[in-house]
């Protein structure tokens, strides 16, 4: 049955589609292009909006495991514990133990932060709406064409920039500029008062002219951006 709707995975959050109202298998790679591997455990479940009993059951089984998780009982001698668990400088007996010490590290950090980050959503639960398809469709195809019309926007301030620039330094060339600083378009006004006030109002008007042009372009980029 094809999903109309969106929810959230009650273990790692993610937004799934609900195929006959359950979470779609999620949480993978695709191995070799066809075989699933590491599937989240929320995969198959009702969505967050709906329940928060997968959630809950997860966190306590999260807690008991992190109370009851036992150290290695040796501690890793100095020197190991930076060293390469492949390095040659290590004995058997030491990759053995270094290897027991990162599980465990891993496994604690693990527990650690789904439980940091399930508690306060577990806390703070209450049924939601659950998203549709199609209208969520249609948002990401709205932030993509505003994307879209981002970029232009950026392209076309880049390339007024660049022919502002162009202009003012055209300036240069048929008029001494040795008082001014080096051209940009913080003070292109600057070169246009200069040729003007040297007989070259052609140029200067270009230059007048490529400023507002730029300014708009610069505008206009940012508050799209808004």
């Amino acid at each position: 049955m094809k999903a109309t709707q969106i929810g959230t995975c009650q273990i790692c959050g993610s937004a799934q589609k609900l195929p006959n109202g359950r979470l779609a298998k999620h949480g993978y790679t695709v191995e070799y292009g066809w075989g699933f591997n590491g599937v989240c455990n929320g995969s198959g479940k009702l969505p967050f909006e709906i329940s928060k009993e997968y959630a809950e059951e997860s966190l306590s089984c999260s807690k008991t495991r992190l109370e009851n998780l036992v150290a290695p009982s040796e501690e890793l001698e100095y020197g190991v514990s930076w060293r390469n668990i492949n390095s040659p400088s290590l004995t058997e007996a030491q990759r053995t133990l270094k290897k027991q010490w990162n599980e465990y590290n891993q496994t604690s950090r693990y527990l650690s932060e789904f439980i940091r980050f399930q508690t306060p959503r577990c806390e703070a639960w209450s049924v939601q709406p659950l998203t549709d398809v199609q209208e969520e469709q249609t948002k990401i195809a709205s932030k993509k064409s505003a994307t879209r019309g981002i970029r232009d926007l950026a392209r076309l301030r880049d390339l007024t920039k660049r022919e502002l620039i162009r202009s003012v330094e055209q300036i240069e060339k048929v008029v001494s500029c040795y008082d001014l600083s080096y051209p940009t378009t913080a003070n292109a006004h600057k070169y246009a008062d200069h040729a003007r006030a040297n007989g070259f109002a052609e140029h200067a008007d270009d230059v007048v002219n490529k400023l507002a042009s730029f300014k708009a372009a610069k505008a206009a980029h940012a508050e799209a951006k808004l």
